[in-house]
């Protein structure tokens, strides 16, 4: 028995040493963040054609849809009615009551909600 202790420890520490010795490869170099604003800028009407938006709007606004726009027109927009979900079932079916039953333990009660 104490000769296979001897072996065991000596190949722990054939293993220990083989993962010390391991080289760590060199993390490659980082590249500077490009700045978001360009140095130099001008702006107000000398600026011209430049741009300055950071962020660019997913959808744009069309000449026609813009010459639509009246903001004196009222919004139409539905009425919020909290009973409409309660009153739509959500799916067709028999209606299982819950509960317990007269005489009816915890296995029947959950044998007979969880049934297919």
């Amino acid at each position: 028995m104490r000769l296979l202790d001897l072996a065991g420890t000596g190949i722990a520490l054939l293993i220990v040493k083989r993962l010390i010795d391991v080289e760590v490869p060199a993390k490659p170099p980082t590249v500077a963040p490009k700045p978001l604003i360009k140095q130099g800028f001008v702006t107000g009407p000398a600026a011209g054609s430049q741009d300055f938006t950071l962020i660019k709007p997913i959808t744009q606004i069309t000449p026609k849809q813009l010459e639509a726009f009246d903001p004196s027109r009222a919004v139409t927009r539905p009425v919020y009615d909290p009973k409409a979900m309660v009153a739509q079932p959500i799916a067709k079916g028999k209606v299982i009551p819950l509960g317990f039953r007269e005489g009816e333990t915890t296995d029947d009660l959950l044998r007979r909600l969880f049934r297919n």
